[in-house]
């Protein structure tokens, strides 16, 4: 599997109370040099922006080449 060096994206799953129901979400994250450093943007997006219930088996971080990274496959 090649390692994308470009734009990267973050896709998790949030629970909204008031609806009672999960969404997805998707995040850019701009122009990383590989998986490592995107899924330490990803960590501090989550830690500074999402305050709500999240599902984190179903996060994930893809790049250019439709490649998935989960963070326990780490």
């Amino acid at each position: 599997m090649r390692e994308w060096v470009g734009n990267y994206k973050l896709t998790y799953s949030k629970y909204l109370s008031y609806k009672n129901e999960w969404i997805t979400k998707t995040y850019d994250l701009g122009k990383c040099l590989g998986k490592d450093e995107a899924f330490v943007k990803a960590v501090h997006f989550i830690h500074l922006n999402e305050q709500d219930r999240i599902n984190y088996d179903t996060m994930y971080v893809s790049d250019g080449w439709g490649n998935k990274f989960y963070a326990k496959e780490n």
